[in-house]
């Protein structure tokens, strides 16, 4: 671990030549809380400058592998005594001061610990990422071995920082760090995804969905289905199918609505039951003509 800057550096004024290992020993023998050279206490050291320092006997730091050998050799095999090792195996809890994002690694801070600081220690993920907020508070699991390496175990709810909702039998998952922005949230009958950004799905194989009751899309901008060559278009009060062939609607009845209806193409036509709508004719009897009954011209 390192001390915060304004703490002193070395307890004998020269960097890296101080007496660790005689202060690990004395405080390991129960009680030794000062350098015997200097008496300064070992809570005042930079901690990766004295190999065992324990601060209040209650969390173990080693200086380097090797130091940490020549104590356990200097303690007839034990690497501290019997009331640190009931102390070392355990869970604290501190704020993260800076994250690694790319490495999933944080530094945490321990306020009842003179503000000490952590080495980047990595974050306990489930084949997941999610990295929690400078500030945040979380709980971390120091090794049982008495090395400063831990593993951070997650954020924990607290004044600051309470569930947005939360009942039996309930599960929600916030991805952003401010909730309600996006969520997946399931209350044992029923499941909710909401996004206030873009959501992008993509299959590169099959996909098929079964609906075993009614479904409903609600777009209130512009839908767009595209299939193959094929685009289908509908917003807002114009609706636009395109087909690069052949556009079929089958239905026991399809029934057309509109104030104006146009058709429209190169020599476009349209055929009910077989007769053209442009090349139809009527019949029509006298008075209309003298001649008796006869056809109409074409529509035009």
């Amino acid at each position: 671990m390192q001390q915060n800057p304004g703490r002193e550096n070395d307890h004998d004024g020269s960097r890296g030549e101080c007496h660790a290992e005689q202060c690990a020993a004395l405080l390991y023998q129960c009680g030794q809380k000062a350098c015997p050279q200097d008496q300064r206490p070992l809570f005042s050291l930079r901690w990766n400058q004295c190999g065992w320092a324990v601060q209040n006997h209650k969390l173990t730091v080693p200086l380097r592998e090797n130091a940490r050998r020549k104590e356990r050799d200097r303690l007839g095999g034990r690497s501290r005594c019997r009331r640190c090792d009931l102390m070392a195996d355990t869970i604290r809890f501190g704020k993260v001061s800076n994250i690694d994002y790319e490495t999933g690694c944080m530094e945490i801070t321990y306020e009842d610990r003179g503000d000490s600081v952590t080495d980047m220690i990595p974050m306990l993920a489930n084949a997941g990422y999610k990295m929690p907020q400078v500030g945040e508070t979380v709980a971390v699991a120091h090794n049982s071995n008495g090395e400063e390496e831990g593993i951070v175990l997650g954020t924990v709810w607290g004044e600051k920082t309470k569930p947005p909702q939360g009942k039996q039998n309930f599960f929600r998952q916030d991805f952003d760090d401010e909730p309600g922005k996006c969520y997946f949230r399931y209350d044992g009958e029923s499941a909710e995804f909401h996004n206030e950004g873009d959501t992008h799905s993509e299959t590169k194989k099959n996909k098929t969905e079964k609906i075993e009751g009614d479904a409903e899309l609600e777009v209130k901008g512009k839908l767009t289905v595209k299939v193959g060559s094929c685009t289908v278009t509908i917003q807002g009060g114009t609706v636009e199918i395109k087909g690069g062939a052949t556009l079929s609607i089958s239905a026991p009845t399809v029934s057309i609505d509109g104030s104006t209806v146009n058709i429209t193409g190169g020599g476009g036509d349209v055929q009910v039951a077989g007769i053209s709508l442009i090349n139809h004719t009527h019949k029509y009897t006298a008075p209309v003509h003298a001649a008796g009954e006869a056809d109409t011209a074409k529509p035009t």
